[in-house]
């Protein structure tokens, strides 16, 4: 007797919207389950970004299996473009990891995790970026055409990117204020946790309400808003703090733990400060986010990649200062640690390893050179020129020879090296510069003992050194 598999379909009005993946889902078998026909697997994908086949799902994964009930036609109100690392999304059930390209609608909510980050684009390219510890829940776009659509803001920092297309105004729910935001606008929207908003705009403007009173917020102006009381007096947010010109292009890599050290011109109003390292440009995917009283701060580097930085101001109502320009930060590593006097050692025959971000280049002597980098002895400078043809700094190394043989002839101390030594760069005896005797050979009067070779102050040999040889 065959073997017949029997489903059943469920109707639309009936078919939930979501669907939790159990171990062994595959599209497949999931489209089968809930539609019934192979064929529909297309739906499956409209309503779920999974990237390229073949995918991968992972149990406790939420799929979507249709648009909710009052959904709107275009789509979904707004896309998961950006999320990293721990991100969860909820629509009526129980908190589940957000996927990339995720589409979200009405009273979806999305939450940040610590030092992690979310960017969401609605369907009029408008962005939105939630910080770490945030918690938005999604309106989308109401039916009513004087309505404004957005989000509510319960927790956390919300940095907005509005698009010249939005049609009407963005609204911002939180616990303390509504929020409608003009187009074109950019700002920050923030929430702590005694409910206080904070909103800063940098262009375009907002009207925010509270409690029955309502002030209008214009290009580098904010407000705060209290639990239960009206918005206070808008005021000029703190100015934009400016890099030095010192601040490094790079940094050489001396293992977890590289310190940067950043300066920055004292912002107007400004009574603290705020430092990132992100690994993208929209800072969502941040290494590093302290704060400070002074207008320079030591940040401490985990990883090679390369970062860019940025500083922000605040003010003493916790108002906002728009971002400093962004700084790509490379992150070189150039043979071992440079020293305290920040040169490269390293001994020869070796090849030099270096790494360098993606784009950059390395000269030396005014000439571009090939990876792996074999150098002889003596002292060099690497100039490293960036993706697009600036130079960004150099580095200086020294490369060693190897540890000599040692042996006496009379009253001298000889010594015969593997690699040629510049003249220019004698090694040493016990202190004192030895004489060349030719490309490999040295040597230097020096009484019976203890003796100890070095170059450019790099020991290389000790030893007890007497008449009848090492």
């Amino acid at each position: 007797m065959p073997f017949i598999v029997a489903t059943l379909l469920l109707a639309a009005a009936e078919m939930p919207e979501t669907w939790v993946v159990k171990q062994g889902d595959t599209c497949d078998s999931i489209t089968r389950a809930v539609y019934g026909d192979p064929k529909r697997i297309v739906d499956l994908h409209k309503w779920n970004t999974l990237g390229p086949t073949p995918h991968h799902l992972v149990p406790g994964q939420v799929l979507r299996l249709r648009a909710p009930d009052d959904a709107p036609a275009g789509g979904p109100d707004a896309t998961l473009t950006f999320l990293r690392p721990a991100v969860r999304t909820r629509h009526l059930l129980e908190w589940s990891p957000a996927t990339l390209g995720m589409g979200l609608f009405r009273l979806d909510e999305v939450n940040t995790l610590r030092r992690a980050g979310a960017a969401l684009r609605f369907r009029d390219e408008s962005t939105l970026v939630m910080d770490e510890n945030a918690l938005v829940v999604i309106y989308g776009d109401v039916p009513a055409p004087k309505q404004p659509g957005g989000v509510s803001l319960v927790d956390g920092e919300l940095r907005l990117a509005l698009s010249a297309l939005r049609q009407k105004a963005l609204a911002v729910a939180t616990p303390a204020a509504q929020i409608e935001t003009a187009a074109k606008t950019e700002g920050v929207v923030a929430v702590d946790g005694s409910q206080t908003s904070r909103v800063s705009i940098f262009d375009g403007s907002a009207a925010v309400a509270a409690t029955g009173a309502k002030v209008t917020v214009p290009s580098n102006s904010g407000t705060r808003v209290r639990a239960g009381l009206a918005p206070e007096a808008v005021t000029v947010l703190p100015g934009t703090p400016v890099l030095a010109p010192e601040t490094p292009r790079f940094v050489v890599w001396r293992g977890p733990g590289t310190a940067v050290d950043l300066r920055w011109a004292p912002s107007e109003r400004a009574t603290r400060y705020r430092v990132q390292l992100a690994r993208d440009e929209l800072f969502v995917d941040r290494v590093e986010d302290q704060l400070t009283d002074q207008p320079a701060a030591r940040v401490l580097l985990t990883s090679e990649e390369p970062l860019r930085l940025r500083v922000i101001a605040f003010d003493e109502r916790g108002l906002q200062s728009r971002p400093s320009k962004s700084v790509e930060l490379g992150v070189v590593v150039v043979g071992g640690a440079p020293t305290q006097q920040g040169v490269v050692r390293h001994r020869a025959p070796a090849p030099l390893e270096v790494k360098l971000p993606s784009g950059w280049t390395l000269q030396l002597g005014g000439k571009p050179v090939l990876l792996p980098l074999a150098l002889p002895v003596g002292r060099h400078v690497l100039t490293l020129v960036d993706a697009s043809g600036v130079t960004a700094g150099e580095v200086n190394v020294s490369v060693a020879p190897r540890p000599p043989t040692m042996r006496r002839e009379g009253a001298e101390v000889v010594a015969t090296f593997l690699d040629e030594v510049p003249e220019a760069l004698p090694p040493a005896l016990n202190g004192a510069s030895m004489r060349r005797r030719s490309a490999l050979v040295w040597s230097l009067p020096q009484p019976a003992g203890a003796v100890e070779l070095s170059w450019d102050s790099q020991p290389l040999v000790r030893a007890e050194l007497t008449d009848a040889g090492r």
